[in-house]
């Protein structure tokens, strides 16, 4: 059975009885063609990756970040950035799998219903970037010193302080270290 038939069969209740764990309503487990568009899907556990992730800081990462890193702020962010990262790589995906099934002229796809999703996955992403940008605002403007005395010291405390942020947020979204 190819990608887009299987996605014209998955049923909201077939994922909810298979017992893998869901982000924002959308299912992610261990069990074959019941994932991103049919792929094998990789169990995720969000708690595990960020408990993991700190253990693994060093003595570079700024005490100002471990302390950021521990706030239901970073968690919101990086579970935003998460659903944004989903929805646009199964976008794609889907949009990969329709394009070869269109260049393999088969006939059992649900055109109305693929182009649907992408839609539905469209908007998600931008729900998703409404959600990231004013917390990635509010992070700025707490956690730089662009307003304090003194300036050029404080320059190198934010961008170590930023630089950790980033890394954090693509190793919880991509799953694996980022180099420091």
């Amino acid at each position: 059975m190819g990608t887009l038939a299987r996605i014209t069969e998955e049923t909201a209740s077939s994922r909810k009885s298979s017992g893998l764990s869901t982000i924002s309503g959308r299912t992610y487990g261990s069990k074959r063609g019941t994932g991103l568009m049919g792929m094998l899907p990789v169990p995720f556990n969000y708690e595990a990756a960020k408990s993991k992730l700190e253990k693994g800081f060093g003595a570079a990462t700024p005490s100002r970040f471990k302390a950021y890193f521990k706030t239901p702020s970073f968690d919101k962010l990086a579970r935003a950035c998460l659903q944004y990262f989903l929805a646009v790589v199964e976008q794609d995906a889907l949009s990969v799998a329709l394009h070869r099934a269109q260049q393999q002229q088969v006939e059992n796809v649900n055109l109305a219903l693929v182009i649907a999703h992408q839609a539905t996955l469209r908007k998600e992403a931008t729900e998703q970037l409404r959600v990231i940008c004013p917390l990635y605002a509010v992070i700025v403007l707490e956690q730089s010193s662009y307003n304090q005395a003194g300036m050029r010291p404080q320059l190198r405390h934010d961008t170590l302080f930023f630089e950790a942020l980033y890394r954090a947020a693509g190793t919880c979204v991509c799953g694996h270290s980022a180099p420091e």
